[in-house]
């Protein structure tokens, strides 16, 4: 009975060993899936886009955080240098070896931050986040849609017959510059009014 209670706690052990990730390590995540993020992201995204990217996107993250984590180790090499300081000079026993543990953390974890991350490890979610700051992977086919179905909603009553060419004319205008703005925070409402001002004539 022992013995199978042993095996037991060995059995759960090793899976929570595996399981649980070394500290500062990073484990490697699912790939991009297209499907998901056709469910998921905003109606204006080009999901095949970023899954063509995926690569780049994940480098960019890496050199992102690599350089947020360089810019950190100053702070930490203070950090340590303060404790390094006070235990010169300390002589309760307790109070040294907290010391001790705070300087072989902040140690430890400056030479994580030397290490640039593995683009592996990013989730996938971060790369809607990279996309959406660069301005870049806009679908002009969902962009289209949607401008046009919120015209026609709103412009139908009002223009009869003449509203889905107006409508047309306002879809493709905000798409085609809402795809090919240069500035990333180029707001998409802003270009649907001046589509329509073109459109009107």
């Amino acid at each position: 009975m022992k013995a199978a209670f042993k095996r037991i706690g060995i059995i759960l052990g090793l899976g929570l060993t595996l399981a649980l990730p070394g500290i500062g390590q990073a484990t490697a995540q699912e790939r991009f899936s297209v499907e998901d993020c056709e469910r998921r992201s905003g109606q204006y995204m080009d999901c095949q886009c970023i899954a063509d990217r995926e690569d780049e996107l994940r480098e960019k993250e890496s050199d992102r955080l690599y350089e947020v984590n360089l810019g950190r180790i100053e702070f930490k090499e203070r950090t340590v240098a303060n404790y390094e300081e006070r235990l010169a000079t300390e002589t309760n026993p307790s109070r040294i070896k907290g010391l001790q543990r705070n300087i072989e953390k902040n140690q430890k974890e400056i030479a994580e931050l030397k290490i640039r991350p593995d683009p592996a490890s990013h989730n996938p979610n971060r790369l809607y986040g990279i996309v959406d700051s660069e301005g870049t992977c806009r679908s002009y086919d969902k962009t289209y849609a949607d401008v046009e179905g919120g015209c026609l909603t709103t412009s139908t009553k009002s223009m009869g017959d003449a509203a889905p060419a107006f409508c047309a004319c306002v879809a493709e205008n905000a798409a085609t510059e809402w795809v090919n703005a240069e500035n990333p925070r180029t707001n998409l409402l802003n270009i649907r009014v001046s589509a329509r001002r073109t459109c009107q004539g």
